[in-house]
């Protein structure tokens, strides 16, 4: 829980912390859901993950109780912030992911 309150405490602009490197992940100080937070940790965790919405909500949430709706609003709202990047496969899939990855 104290990576989720660092996440909560941490001001605008700073970038978060993957083993003593930075990540390139800034969490502004507007609210964000505890939802759109455990995204962000996720992120901050494995800097280099990149998944569909079902695939964030089965790995990186690991929580059944969400729906795919919450997911959904959640991940819009962080790609929205410019916190999370999505990129569209030929198919119409979204696959989102760190900022901090770019778009290799």
């Amino acid at each position: 829980m104290r990576a989720l309150r660092d996440l909560r405490a941490r001001p605008r602009g700073t970038a978060v912390a993957h083993g003593g490197s930075r990540v390139g992940l800034a969490v502004p100080n507007e609210h964000h859901s505890d939802l759109e937070l455990a995204i962000l940790r996720y992120c901050a965790d494995h800097p280099n993950a990149a998944d569909t919405l079902d695939g964030v909500r089965r790995w990186w949430l690991a929580d059944p109780t969400r729906t795919t709706g919450e997911v959904e609003a959640a991940l819009d709202a962080l790609v929205a912030a410019g916190l999370l990047d999505i990129r569209r496969l030929p198919d119409g899939t979204a696959i989102y992911f760190n900022r901090a990855r770019g778009s290799d």
